[in-house]
C-alpha cells in the first residue's frame, strides 16, 4: 500500500536513520537540505548556547536552521555583572566585545528563519549577579534591559540556583513583563524538586508559591533532570511534576547533551531518545526538550551538535506521524502482529524512502524498516502504536 503523506520536511530530519552518529557522517548519510522555519512551540526543542568559542574556533548555531533540525529556541549564556552596574558580561567578556560579533550574526540569522532567541542570567556561577540586583535593582536592571534591546533578544531564562525570596523573583518577572510585553519570553530553571513537591534541594525555592501568583507570566520551566537532581531514565520523574499539579505544556525536560558537560548521574543519548517519544506519546502537549548544552551535543559531538536537536525533534513527530498513518485501516501484518516488509521495499528501507521522497509517497510497509534505525527504543514504540492500530 503506497500513503501520500500531508506534509514534508527536508534536510537533516529527513535521514535520520543509523544508530552510530560517527558511522552517519562518516558515510555520509545525512544530507543537509534548504533551511527551514523551526517546528511550532508545543514540542519545543531548546539548546542552551553557553560555548562560543571551542579551541579559539567559533561554534556557530546556524547549522541549527541549515540542517532545518526542529530547533524552536536557543538560549544565550551567561549574563553577568560586576561592581560597575553599566557594565554587562556575557560569561567572560563584555557584551559590547567584538568577540561576540559571529555570535550576534548567528543569532540574528536563526532569528530571521524563526528559532527565538533568549538570553540567561544566573546559573551556579550567578549568585553575586543576583545578589546584585537584589539590593540595589533600580541600579542594575537597566543594563540588563537595554542588553536585551539593543540584541533584539525574545526572552530571558531566569535560572536561579541559590537561594533567593519569592518576592524578588516576583519584582523580576513584574518588571521584565512591564518593559518587554506578553510576548517576551519568560522561562525558569528549576530542578524536578522544586516542581513536584519534594522540595527544591539546590536553591530552596518555593516554586508552588511562586506559581500561584506567576504561573501565569511564566511560559515554561527548563527543569533540570541533570546532574544528581532527577534523571529521565524514565517517564517517573516527570510524571511527578505532572500529578503536583503544573501543566505539561509549561515542563519542559532538561538533559545533559554530553558526559563531559556533567558526568554525574549522565543519561545516554539513546536512552533519553526513548523517553523523549514516550513523554510526547504520554503527554499531547507535552512541553519538549532541553539540552545544556550546544557546542558538543551527542550524537554528533563538536563535529555536529546540531544532530541531538535533530534527533528529539524527530522523536517528537513520530507521534503525529503514526496518527497521519493511523487512518489508513489497511496494515499488511504478520500473524504476531508485526508489518511485514515485502518485496517492494525489502532491499533497503533507506533507498525505498529515498526513490519516493520526490513525490512525497512512502509505502506503508517500509515505515518501521527506516524509523527503526532510530534506535531500539523508538522501534519498541512504533511496534506497540502499529499493534493498537490495527486493534482498532
Amino acid at each position: 500500500m503506497i500513503v501520500k503523506h500531508k506534509k514534508r520536511r527536508s534536510g537533516a530530519r529527513d535521514f535520520i536513520s543509523v544508530t552510530v552518529a560517527a558511522a552517519m557522517i562518516g558515510a555520509g548519510l545525512l544530507t543537509a537540505g534548504p533551511a527551514g522555519a523551526a517546528a511550532p512551540d508545543d514540542h519545543r526543542v531548546v539548546v542552551y548556547y553557553q560555548t562560543h568559542y571551542q579551541n579559539n574556533t567559533f561554534v556557530p548555531v546556524r547549522p541549527l536552521v541549515d540542517e532545518n533540525t526542529g530547533a524552536t529556541h536557543v538560549i544565550l549564556a551567561t549574563l553577568h555583572n560586576r561592581d560597575d552596574p553599566s557594565e554587562l558580561f556575557l560569561n567572560d567578556h563584555p557584551v559590547t566585545d567584538p568577540y561576540f560579533d559571529p555570535v550576534w550574526e548567528d543569532l540574528q540569522y536563526i532569528q530571521s528563519q524563526g528559532v527565538k532567541v533568549m538570553a540567561m542570567i544566573g546559573g551556579w556561577g550567578g549568585e553575586p549577579t543576583l545578589t546584585r540586583l537584589q539590593n540595589d535593582f533600580d541600579t542594575y536592571y537597566p543594563a540588563i534591559r537595554d542588553f536585551l534591546r539593543d540584541h533584539n533578544m525574545e526572552g530571558l531564562d531566569l535560572d536561579i540556583e541559590h537561594n533567593f525570596p519569592v518576592d524578588f523573583i516576583a519584582k523580576f518577572i513584574d518588571q521584565l513583563r512591564a518593559d518587554f510585553g506578553a510576548d517576551f519570553i519568560i522561562t525558569m530553571a528549576p530542578v524536578p524538586g522544586g516542581l513536584d513537591g519534594t522540595g527544591d534541594l539546590l536553591a530552596g525555592i518555593d516554586y508552588d508559591t511562586l506559581y500561584a501568583t506567576h504561573g501565569n507570566e511564566i511560559d515554561w520551566f527548563n527543569t533540570q533532570f541533570y546532574c544528581g537532581n532527577g534523571d529521565l531514565t524514565n517517564t517517573a520523574g516527570y510524571d511527578a511534576i505532572i500529578a503536583h499539579g503544573y501543566p505539561a505544556s509549561k515542563v519542559v525536560a532538561g538533559t545533559i547533551t554530553n558526559a563531559e558537560n556533567c558526568s554525574r548521574g549522565y543519561i545516554p543519548f539513546e536512552q533519553v531518545l526513548q523517553v523523549t517519544a514516550e513523554l510526547t506519546e504520554k503527554y499531547p502537549d507535552f512541553g519538549g526538550v532541553m539540552g545544556w548544552e550546544y557546542f558538543n551535543s551527542d550524537p554528533g559531538g563538536v563535529d555536529a551538535p546540531w544532530l541531538w536537536s535533530a534527533f528529539m525533534s524527530e522523536a517528537m513527530q513520530l507521534e503525529e506521524e503514526l496518527e497521519e498513518l493511523e487512518e489508513f485501516p489497511e496494515v499488511i501484518s504478520d500473524k504476531e502482529g508485526e508489518p511485514t516488509i515485502t518485496e517492494e521495499n525489502s532491499a533497503s528501507p533507506r533507498a525505498n524512502r529515498g526513490e519516493l521522497a520526490a513525490t512525497g509517497a512512502y509505502s506503508l510497509d517500509a515505515i518501521p524498516g527506516m524509523l527503526v534505525l532510530l534506535g531500539t527504543g523508538l522501534a519498541l514504540l512504533l511496534r506497540r502504536r502499529f499493534q493498537r492500530a490495527q486493534q482498532h
